[in-house]
């Protein structure tokens, strides 16, 4: 966990999602970052997510490659 990170994992501890979206050009940024890949802006506000989207690709990690994330583990790509 970062500072970059931290209020989206705390929002996800409250029950909802949110990300950082660009306050100049409205791009959502994830993962977390100081100024936004697209115009570089450093302005951004944490905004919840709908909690609607499309799976786009999900795998089972049954080999563990981080200390935080004990094995068997779902990772989802969601567009």
């Amino acid at each position: 966990m970062s500072i970059y990170d931290e209020p989206m994992w705390a929002s996800i501890r409250d029950g909802r999602w949110a990300l950082q979206r660009c306050d100049d050009c409205g791009e959502t940024r994830y993962p977390p970052a100081p100024c936004c890949p697209r115009c570089l802006s450093p302005a951004s506000t944490w905004t919840p997510l709908s909690g609607r989207g499309e799976i786009l690709s999900w795998v089972f990690f049954h080999r563990q490659y981080f200390e935080d994330y004990p094995r068997p583990y779902n990772v989802v790509a969601v567009k």
